[in-house]
Formats: structure tokens, sequence, C-alpha cells
């Protein structure tokens, strides 16, 4: 059995030169107040990103150092290294992507993810803050390595234009409360100068997530601020797209895109249109087609 322990700086690792795949994921756990999902799994030369996403019904914001103490194994006991890459904390809700290393091998089938705790900031007098565990764990998930396609053909593009994108609310676009479910995608497009890797869409009640991440050479990343969605479905629906959040470093962006209103349920193909502007100039555009789960 190999095993995990302090790994190097994992910015260093992560570009569109080391990229080796990405696979959808539609793992998800919950227990107490909280429900840990993984958005999928982006593989890389010396490791690979595994983004999550946190939703807790506690009041305040996330905590996301309790992370740091997932333990990552395989289906053939193999045990790796893990580090917090990147994280954005809101009201109930957690975005972060660890790294591991090294690099899952061609046998693993399985990433079992454990998080053994999560925590919430909680105000205290004086304008400080103090740390909260929650309820319930630890969240466990099986990721699977292997599976099944998302991909569908691009459906045809609405004559009409797309709604306008709404401006960001003062009620924030994650709750637990309106969580639906995760749709996989786990697509990737790689052009000249950059990977756009798909990773999921998160459906909540009246609205929709679109987390992706745009990899780029080590030195020149793509700001995720150049990066423009256009999303329609199958059946004739164009969706307004606007950016919710963009995080960088060297070589990569990981972008959660706003979309409204909430998906059809009676689609079952979602087409997606990104174009990405890199600082060393010229546009790429990538096309993608999703499937989508229909409702009964």
């Amino acid at each position: 059995m190999t095993q995990g322990g302090a790994i190097r700086d994992a910015t260093d690792l992560r570009s569109s030169a080391s990229f080796g795949g990405v696979v959808p994921s539609v793992a998800l756990s919950r227990d107490g107040s909280a429900l840990v999902a993984a958005l999928a799994v982006e593989h890389h030369t010396e490791g690979a990103a595994v983004p999550l996403l946190v939703l807790s019904e506690a009041p305040g914001v996330l905590a996301s150092e309790p992370l740091e103490d997932a333990v990552v194994r395989d289906d053939r006991d193999r045990t790796y290294g893990v580090t917090l890459l990147h994280g954005q904390a809101g009201l109930g809700s957690l975005q972060a992507s660890l790294w591991i290393e090294p690099a899952p091998p061609a046998d693993a089938r399985v990433l079992e993810v454990s998080v053994p705790s999560l925590s919430r900031l909680a105000p205290a007098r004086g304008g400080s803050s103090v740390t909260r565990q929650l309820s319930g764990g630890p969240w466990d998930l099986a990721v699977d390595l292997v599976p099944p396609r998302t991909a569908a053909p691009v459906p045809a593009r609405p004559p009409s234009e797309p709604p306008a994108a709404e401006g960001a609310g003062r009620v924030p676009s994650r709750s637990l409360g309106a969580f639906v479910d995760l749709v996989p995608v786990g697509q990737a497009r790689i052009g000249a100068e950059v990977v756009a890797c798909l990773w999921a869409i998160e459906r909540y009640d009246d609205r929709a997530l679109l987390t992706l991440a745009m990899l780029g050479p080590a030195e020149a990343p793509v700001p995720g601020e150049a990066v423009e969605l256009e999303v329609w479905d199958d059946r004739g629906a164009s969706y307004a797209a606007a950016l919710e959040h963009v995080g960088s470093a060297d070589g990569w962006s990981e972008i959660v895109v706003r979309m409204a209103p909430a998906l059809d349920p009676r689609a079952s193909r979602l087409g997606v249109r990104v174009e990405a502007s890199p600082r060393s100039g010229g546009t790429s555009e990538f096309l993608f087609g999703i499937a989508l789960p229909v409702s009964a």
C-alpha cells in the first residue's frame, strides 16, 4: 500500500501541458446538516484535482480548512497525499478543489474520498469569529473513475436570443434547501492555447450552476473573466449565463456560471458554447453536447 503524505505545491502541477482527461461524478453523501459531492476528477501527469461541493443548512460561512484532513484511497487500497488547491466559501456553501498525488494509475476503478468533519465560522463578540463543527460525518464518497459517458449530439441552437443574465442577488445561488440534483458532465475540449473542462451542473429550484476549469500554459493562464458561455437545450430554450465566481492561479482558472431559469425537466440534451480569450491573444471556441436525465 502506498502511503499518502505531504506533497509539493500543487499549483505548479496543473496546466494544459499536464492535463490527462476529466471524468464525471455523481458521488454525494448527506449526513447531519451537510451534503458533500464530488463534481469530477481532473487527471494530470503527477496527480489529480478533485473538486468538491459542500452545502449546509447551518448558518454562517463554511470553513475550507477541514477539507485538508480528507482521506483519499482507491479500490486497490492505495492512499494518496491530499492538499487543498483552491476554495471559495459562501453562506451555507463551499466549493473547494483537492489535489491528490500521485496520479491514480490505470487499474484504479474507484476513488474513496472521506471528509471526517466540517465546520462553519460563527460571529463572536468584538467582531471576531469562532469555528463551530457541523453535526454529522464522516462524509464518504465513492467516485467512479470509469463512469458512463455523458456526451450527446449538440442540439440545434434556438433562433431566439437568450434572456438577459440576472444580476447577483442577496439570496445565495447555492443552498441545500433548494438543491435538486447533480448532473454529471466531465467533458473536455483541447484547443491550441487552452483546455476547457466542464465538471458538472448543479440543479436548484429556480436556477442551475455550471462548474468548469480552464487550463492554460503554466506561465500564462486564461483569466476566467475572459470566458463567455451560451447554453441552450433540445426543446428550443436558451438560458441566461453569467459568471458567479472565478478563482485563478498560474496555469488554471476555476469558474462557476449561474444559469437561469431552471433547466427544463423535459429536456434530454444541453448545448454549451464556451469562448475563451487567452492573454496571448486570439479566441478559442468549444462546443459541448451534454446528456440530461429526463424526469418521468
